[in-house]
């Protein structure tokens, strides 16, 4: 009887365990399903280990405020000066007002004493990096890594001179947007205090600048006593687009000097060097290249490759790739180049010139012509692709030229169509151009 009331006991210990067991998975379950609910509330994507964006900072505030609540904490380094200070307070006013929070004065006070108070009235309070761990809460950080051990482990930079002004110069600074630790950061920073004012300014007044992307830079003009933003022009589009999609097609277009085109050694020297400083900053799970045209690379891109390169200055643009409509083979020879009249040297980017009433065509400017036919075969270098680029037609009014494009052997129309809008997208970069487009639209008077 003892061995049997034994084993009766030992049975329903290990049922009774079982049955917790069951219970603390179910509860396990629960959490994660309600923590996975929150991170996509949040407005973030897990996928393999990384998050990605649903949102830019073209939508600043709103991700920041949920149900009238402030959901971030403005944080600055323990020894701010008041520069820092300053920017804080008025970038938690310019979140209240966005959506018009009635919010007492004090919380715009840095002083983590009313943070409490604040709580309750709905925001969260300006901090220090001290009084606050970065993986907590979402955050606008303020102040550079120098200043900020927040922004130092934002960035991941050390929070020790020089290298913690790693990126950064006198008179510059950058607003960053991050999504890390399950986490949404803002970096407001500059070289000095007084740059990150001028930064802080920008985003202060964020429906003015019509801020958009992840990562912008920003530098005070002397001369115009003005906060200027500077970065490559990013299509809209992109963002748009990657808040849905893992990664997006688009064409890079690199400044360069035209200048060392009249040397083709010169210009291919040139050439590989902005490929490979665009390419260098990129590793494989950022961009996926397709193809390389002279200044311009085309390829798939993600989001935190868009980050890395969205203030590189030596960029002119990055716009979506998008397929050429063809309804005929004539329309794949063929582009309509509108020149702009614009001057350089002795060159006028114009088919004719010292037009009058009397003599409407004017003198034929064999000068530009020539200057123009160079180019283009320059162009035909680059592109092995193609046999020649020539001028069929040379109007002397509307100052455009039709172009053809002449094709090597076994091209099919997909290589046809990529080239074409490569031609297109070097020929809309060039001084003497106002406009290229595809052959179909001449009918529609461009």
């Amino acid at each position: 009887m003892v061995l049997k009331r034994s084993r009766y006991i030992t049975f329903r210990f290990l049922r009774r365990r079982n049955l917790l067991n069951i219970e603390s998975n179910l509860k396990g379950l629960l959490i994660v399903l309600l923590v996975l609910g929150a991170v996509l509330a949040a407005g973030i994507v897990i996928s393999q280990g990384e998050t990605r964006r649903l949102y830019d900072l073209s939508d600043f505030p709103e991700f920041l405020i949920e149900d009238n609540k402030i959901l971030a904490t403005i944080v600055v380094g323990e020894q701010a000066k008041s520069e820092d200070v300053i920017s804080a307070s008025a970038l938690s006013q310019a979140i209240r007002r966005a959506k018009s929070l009635n919010l007492p004065e004090e919380c715009f006070i840095p002083d983590t004493l009313y943070r409490p108070f604040c709580q309750q009235g709905i925001p969260k309070a300006i901090t220090t990096d001290k009084n606050i761990f970065y993986t907590e809460d979402n955050i606008i950080a303020i102040g550079g890594p120098c200043a900020n051990s927040v922004t130092a482990q934002i960035l991941d930079l050390p929070t020790t001179w020089p290298e913690c002004a790693t990126g950064f110069q006198n008179g510059t600074g950058r607003i960053a947007l991050y999504n890390k630790w399950n986490h949404t950061q803002i970096v407001v920073a500059g070289y000095s205090a007084g740059d990150t004012r001028n930064v802080a300014e920008i985003l202060k007044d964020y429906s003015k600048y019509n801020l958009t992307g992840y990562d912008i830079g920003v530098s005070f003009n002397s001369i115009t006593n003005k906060n200027e933003i500077y970065a490559p022009y990013i299509e809209p589009e992109i963002y748009e687009k990657l808040k849905t999609s893992e990664s997006i097609e688009v064409s890079i277009v690199m400044s360069s000097d035209e200048s060392l085109t009249k040397n083709l050694d010169l210009w291919k020297t040139h050439v590989e060097q902005l490929q490979n400083r665009t390419l260098s900053k990129l590793t494989e799970e950022d961009f996926t290249l397709k193809q390389k045209y002279g200044p311009v690379i085309t390829g798939r891109i993600t989001q935190s490759g868009l980050q890395k390169i969205s203030r590189d200055s030596s960029l002119k643009e990055i716009r979506v790739l998008k397929p050429i409509q063809i309804y005929s083979e004539a329309g794949l020879n063929s582009l309509i180049v509108r020149f702009n009249n614009l001057q350089s040297g002795n060159l006028i980017a114009a088919t004719r010139i010292n037009r009058t009433k009397q003599n409407i065509n004017g003198e034929s400017n064999d000068y530009f012509r020539a200057y123009f036919e160079n180019e283009l075969t320059d162009i035909t270098k680059e592109l092995p692709q193609i046999d020649s680029i020539s001028i069929v037609d040379w109007y002397s009014i509307t100052d455009i030229s039709h172009i053809k494009i002449t094709y090597k052997a076994n091209q099919n129309d997909q290589t046809k169509s990529d080239i074409l809008n490569t031609i297109k997208t070097i020929l809309e970069n060039k001084w003497y151009v106002k406009s290229v487009n595809y052959n179909e639209i001449l009918s529609a008077g461009i």
